[in-house]
């Protein structure tokens, strides 16, 4: 335990100045990086998938790894797992902007979901060693707020330098600001007290590849075919390493994931409730796209536009937690789920319509959604767990909001990919002109802006333009699917809302596991 009583104030709030940067390009990545991507589509002649797994190679190597991190790092200690965490992320971020590739991009974007693993457990971990209990609320504030800040920022600047300048600098502007990061721990943050933790391999391996089987078969079904050997296989893996981690963890004394966690009925609720809330935040990530490709905004007015999503928490989180402590989180939590059923009906008649109004109002809603939902349920969750299992619950709550956003990304996107498909071959089969051209290299061209097919066919200008305009028909009705499916998980969270969240005076005590 760092002793805060030898730690003059300057010094405190330094390392608070350092956990806070760490956490703000976590955040920033996150925000700004996806209204990079169609220009990113057009420089590295990445397909659609590929766009996916960017995103989501970010989110399943967080997911999969983040427990196994928090606890090899208290073996290592939080300052030099914070360090290890930084320096792999300015890595990954040193590779990504050196990319010439989409495969070589995917790749820094699992190096910069590794290092994040660490970082974000080891820096909320340094913040409550340096503060004393007096002044640690304060200070976690401080650093939630300031994130926060960024992360709605993000799109904006995303735009800007992505229209102006080169999105290269999206990544290659966060290798100043970690290794500012890791010098400022380095020389302000004592060597933290390591803790001989034990760590079960099988049940990690069990997690972790469980994950990783359902979150390529999600995202590799139309490419290899639904019920394809490898697909059918990836979801039978899937199911059976969950059952044996389920079975292993009845019968280990220190498990990787502690499954008595879940008889509490507040925990299991809330978890349930933040997986499938996270997995409706990533429809965020899809948004440039749409504004971008479909409706002709430029990176900047996308940045602008989903500002207004990012925002509503800086406002909402507040109120949210504010409810949840007068009266509860049922109501601010029912509050929130009906706004993500309000936005997705929104964008149905956005895209129907062409109104702004409807789209400004979607993503307003969108963003007091997202924070009505996630503070409430967080705190409730964490508060009604005995304290000498919240660390553990803590690392599990993580974990689960990145395998929601996991599962939204690839669940969405094959939607996306599926439905888009099928309505544009259907109608470029009746396409003039279009009798001797291959309907996936047709759509693979209009995805690129390209007036020439894959393998160099040229189009005439008549047949691009009705490519074109199939395109984005099919498109839309693709981004409608996906607000409807988006629909029926609000639904869901909604009804979970309602019947198992209860006012503060009704639930139970924290369980004792």
């Amino acid at each position: 335990m760092i002793e805060t009583a030898n730690m003059g104030k300057c010094r405190a709030w330094l390392v608070l100045a350092a956990m806070t940067t760490s956490l703000s390009i976590i955040l920033l990545d996150s925000s700004l990086l996806p209204v990079a991507f169609p220009t990113i589509q057009l420089d590295t002649h990445a397909t659609p998938a590929k766009l996916n797994w960017m995103i989501n190679a970010y989110f399943l190597t967080y997911a999969t790894l983040v427990l196994a991190a928090s606890k090899l790092s208290n073996r290592l200690g939080n300052r030099q797992g914070f360090c290890l965490g930084m320096g792999v992320f300015a890595m990954g971020s040193l590779v990504g902007g050196l990319a010439w590739t989409s495969d070589l991009l995917v790749s820094a974007r699992i190096i910069q979901g590794l290092g994040a693993a660490f970082m974000a457990p080891t820096a909320l971990a340094i913040i409550v060693e340096t503060f004393p209990p007096s002044h640690r609320g304060r200070a976690l504030g401080i650093s939630v707020s300031f994130s926060s800040i960024f992360y709605a920022l993000g799109p904006v600047i995303g735009g800007v330098v992505t229209e102006f300048f080169s999105w290269r600098l999206l990544f290659l502007f966060n290798i100043p600001i970690t290794l500012l990061g890791i010098g400022l721990a380095l020389v302000y943050v004592p060597k933290s007290k390591r803790v001989k933790e034990s760590f079960h391999f099988p049940g990690f391996l069990c997690l972790a590849s469980g994950i990783l089987c359902l979150t390529v078969a999600l995202m590799q079904g139309r490419a290899w075919g639904w019920f394809s050997l490898q697909i059918v296989f990836l979801f039978a893996s899937s199911l059976f390493f969950f059952f044996l981690l389920i079975v292993t963890s009845r019968f280990i004394k220190t498990p990787f994931v502690n499954i008595s966690l879940f008889k509490h009925p507040v925990y299991f609720s809330g978890i349930a409730i933040l997986f499938g809330t996270q997995f409706l935040m990533t429809n965020a990530l899809f948004w440039p796209i749409l504004f971008q490709k479909i409706w002709g905004y430029t990176p900047v007015q996308t940045g602008l536009l989903i500002l207004f999503a990012t925002i509503p928490p800086i406002i909402a989180s507040p109120f949210g937690g504010y409810l949840s402590d007068r009266i509860g989180p049922k109501l601010p939590v029912v509050i929130g789920a009906c706004s993500f059923i309000f936005c997705f009906i929104l964008f149905l008649l956005f895209n129907s319509t062409s109104w702004t109004i409807f789209l400004f109002m979607a993503l307003i809603s969108f963003g007091f959604g997202a924070s009505l939902v996630m503070t409430p349920v967080g705190t409730t969750m964490l508060s009604h767990i005995p304290e000498n299992k919240r660390m553990l619950a803590t690392g599990f709550y993580s974990t689960v909001r990145f395998t929601g956003g996991t599962m939204g990304v690839a669940t969405l996107g094959a939607i996306k990919s599926d439905v888009k498909y099928a309505t544009f071959s259907s109608s470029f089969s009746h396409c003039p002109g279009a009798e001797n051209v291959d309907c996936f290299q047709a759509i693979r061209s209009a995805a690129r802006g390209a007036t020439i097919l894959g393998d160099g066919t040229p189009i005439s200008p008549e047949l691009s333009a009705n490519i074109h305009a199939l395109y984005i028909d099919a498109s839309i009705h693709a981004f409608n699917y996906m607000n409807i499916a988006s629909i029926f998980v609000a639904i869901i969270v909604l009804l979970l809302a309602y019947r198992s969240l209860k006012p503060y005076h009704l639930l139970p005590a924290a369980l004792e596991v």
